[in-house]
């Protein structure tokens, strides 16, 4: 394990492995992202080394520096801080946000007056779970045919597909083309649902002369390799 932690990359650490941390962990996993974790309790690491394969689990308190390290935080892709506690994640947050400057770092917030800590240590996201809750109670109710879909998505481990994305930068193939141009649907086989600006504003169901730039992000439905796919497409052609 210390030999895989010194030459592990591109790989996401799950600072906090109860409830929360072990959903994170499942969905990295199941769409084939590799992963580190750690937890204060020793039973919470244990049965994640034994539920989870290829991930790598170990013992440790994620607000200290020594531990971040540990895990390899500066060459990591992302960050979440999972533990039950504000606190706990608001001390995760501002060491790792210290290690790793540029890592998307997302924390699990109980109290929404919080969130506006969270953003000051340097969260890129912050999610509350009772609001997530209330507003999937609401869709139930609401939209039950849309949260039928969504669920069959996240829980085919078969053929897993998700709404993903795949961010257009500076110089790419796609920089300056409109989709009709870029012809997604016929070269990759993915419709374009959605274009989200460098701005935040977003372009739903955009249309064949909608122009797309750099620092644009596509968001599709797809699986890990058609991602990998569009975003070869959208860089070179």
């Amino acid at each position: 394990m210390a030999h895989e932690l010194e030459t592990i990359q591109d790989h996401f650490v799950v600072c906090g492995l109860g409830t929360t941390g072990r959903h994170v962990v499942a969905e990295l996993t199941k769409v084939g992202k590799a992963v580190v974790g750690m937890d204060v309790d020793r039973q919470r690491v244990h049965a994640a080394q034994g539920d989870f394969e290829g991930g790598i689990f170990f013992l440790g308190d994620a607000s200290q520096e020594e531990h971040l390290t540990t895990a390899a935080v500066s060459r990591a892709v992302g960050i979440f801080c999972a533990t039950p506690n504000d606190k706990d994640n608001l001390m995760i947050a501002l060491s790792a946000r210290q290690l790793a400057p540029k890592v998307r770092l997302v924390a699990r917030s109980s109290d929404p007056a919080n969130n506006g800590k969270f953003r000051q240590v340097g969260c890129d996201a912050v999610v509350n779970p009772n609001h997530t809750a209330g507003l999937r109670m609401a869709s139930e109710m609401l939209r039950p045919s849309t949260a039928t879909f969504l669920d069959t998505m996240l829980r085919n481990k078969e053929t897993p597909a998700r709404f993903e994305n795949v961010d257009v930068p500076t110089g790419a193939h796609a920089a300056g083309k409109t989709l009709g141009q870029l012809d997604i649907q016929k070269n990759v086989g993915l419709i374009v649902v959605a274009v989200v600006r460098a701005n935040g504003s977003i372009e739903y169901n955009p249309r064949e002369s909608f122009g797309v730039t750099a620092g644009d992000s596509l968001i599709v439905i797809c699986n890990a390799e058609q991602q990998a796919t569009l975003r070869r497409y959208v860089q070179s052609g």
